[in-house]
């Protein structure tokens, strides 16, 4: 007897477990993870819900509380300055970093949509506390998706610097019909 309730008490587990994975809760984007690049062979990964079909963007997030913080950052990150050739002006301390997102549910369980390894140069953006770099931009529909990203070699430039992976989007593009 026992072990006949012991067999139905598994092979609910089995028929149940895939529902309550996909109703556990996730991020949405805007999210961040904090991220700490200074060091080689640093890892993140995690796990997010896409409500929308849109372009995300992938990006550094190099936080400062003051003016010593802001100088120390803005010396680091360089600027968002192009020549005509489309080369940087001031790059800044290049940080590689190697990123993969794939798809967690539906049809597309497993499925990759993006994996590299970019070598981040100079600012894509920045706010009254913070500088972004953007690392790539990925189109992705409705799901869940695992975001892993890896730090390539040591930079110690950046060590004691806040630093976040942001998964976001730009708020004045409309979602993808």
């Amino acid at each position: 007897m026992r072990r006949i309730r012991f067999s139905i008490g598994v092979a609910a587990l089995a028929v149940l477990a895939p529902f309550a994975a996909a109703t556990q809760s996730y991020p949405t984007p805007r999210t961040q993870f904090p991220f700490e690049v200074a060091r080689m062979d640093n890892a993140l990964d995690q796990n997010i819900n896409v409500v929308e079909n849109r372009i995300y963007d992938i990006a550094l997030l190099f936080s400062f509380a003051n003016q010593a913080e802001r100088n120390r950052v803005s010396a680091l990150i360089g600027d968002g300055a192009r020549f005509p050739s489309g080369q940087m002006g001031n790059p800044g301390v290049a940080i590689p970093i190697r990123v993969r997102v794939s798809s967690r549910t539906g049809s597309t369980g497993g499925y990759l949509y993006f994996e590299g390894t970019a070598l981040t140069e100079g600012m894509s953006a920045f706010g009254e506390d913070a500088y972004v770099r953007t690392i790539a931009k990925v189109r992705l529909p409705p799901g869940i998706y695992r975001i892993q990203a890896w730090t390539v070699r040591d930079v110690p430039e950046f060590a004691g610097i806040r630093t976040s992976l942001e998964i976001g989007f730009d708020p004045r593009a409309a979602p993808i019909r």
